[in-house]
């Protein structure tokens, strides 16, 4: 099924696109640190990763019209 975008709705699109976050896919940075850890200047032994972690996908969202 394919359709063509109104114009706002490519605007949304493209904006959404452009304004990804810049955490990595891979949910770790390259030294190690797990991405929520970091950010959120977690520390403890609550902190620890239990279990694997999946890379997130790509920009995603819902638009209500």
């Amino acid at each position: 099924m394919t359709f063509a975008a109104t114009p706002a709705l490519q605007a949304a699109v493209d904006h959404a696109l452009a304004h990804e976050t810049a955490w990595p896919r891979e949910m770790y940075y390259p030294d190690g640190a797990y991405v929520g850890n970091r950010e959120w200047n977690e520390s403890g032994p609550w902190t620890e990763i239990v279990g694997p972690v999946a890379p997130r996908g790509g920009p995603a969202g819902v638009i209500l019209h």
